[in-house]
């Protein structure tokens, strides 16, 4: 897998787009997502904290892939997970819940 399907938020006010992003080597695959009500909040309304372009997404359900070091004993590859994603917060898109793969905070999940 070399690409993984996201919404990028190019600018506050206009409609995502789909775009292919570089998948992370840490991941969950993301089997669900919801629209949280601060997505809506920072897709309509340019926010000085929040830097476009971005990939939005706060709330997902998946599967982890892979693991990083720190995670090792928290999780194990084929746990299902639900979790908060930080990618508009912390502006990494890797870690936006609006595409296929992510990097999730372990403390997150």
């Amino acid at each position: 897998m070399s690409a993984s399907r996201s919404v990028w938020q190019d600018k506050a006010g206009v409609p995502g787009t789909n775009r292919e992003s570089p998948v992370p080597s840490r991941l969950q695959m993301v089997h669900a997502r919801a629209v949280n009500l601060a997505d809506a909040m920072v897709q309509d309304t340019p926010l000085p904290f929040i830097t476009c372009p971005l990939i939005l997404g706060e709330d997902v359900f998946g599967t982890v892939e892979a693991i990083g070091s720190a995670a090792a004993t928290k999780f194990r590859v084929g746990d299902r997970i639900l979790a908060m994603a930080l990618g508009a917060a912390f502006v990494k898109p890797e870690q936006g819940g609006f595409q296929d793969y992510i990097i999730l905070e372990q403390t997150m999940a």
